[in-house]
């Protein structure tokens, strides 16, 4: 996705393309709050990857409890939430997890199950959109 579309146009049209490969879980509509959108542009990072690594089960700087507990939802249909620091990965790994707050982060959290098993959407947010 380049930053300059619709960024909810493009975002829609993953649901289709994800669940043909196999991912882990659905993903539902896709949505982005504008923040976030304009986070992603400003600091070059792609909604698109981001949206893959959650799909896949990447829950991206969480801790292992937040971890276990995505785990946990992928078969109780609770809600799944992943976060991205917006910054190279081996930069990432060598700062202390207490700084890392610090740094400019996403949300993709994907809505719990409904009554008929489905995960209804997916949003991309700063955590202060939360």
């Amino acid at each position: 996705m380049t930053h300059h579309t619709n960024g909810c146009d493009v975002l829609s049209q993953l649901r289709t393309q994800r669940t043909a490969n196999g991912k882990r879980f659905e993903l539902g509509q896709i949505v982005a709050t504008p923040p976030a959108l304009a986070r992603l542009a400003k600091h070059g990072f792609n909604a698109d990857d981001l949206i893959a690594r959650h799909h896949s089960g990447d829950w991206g700087d969480v801790s292992e409890p937040d971890a276990r507990r995505n785990e946990q939802a992928l078969t109780s249909g609770a809600r799944l939430l992943s976060a991205y620091r917006l910054i190279e990965k081996m930069w990432l790994q060598s700062m202390p997890r207490s700084e890392r707050s610090r740094l400019p982060t996403i949300w993709i959290q994907t809505n719990a199950a409904n009554e008929s098993g489905l995960r209804d959407a997916t949003t991309i947010l700063c955590p202060e959109d939360w």
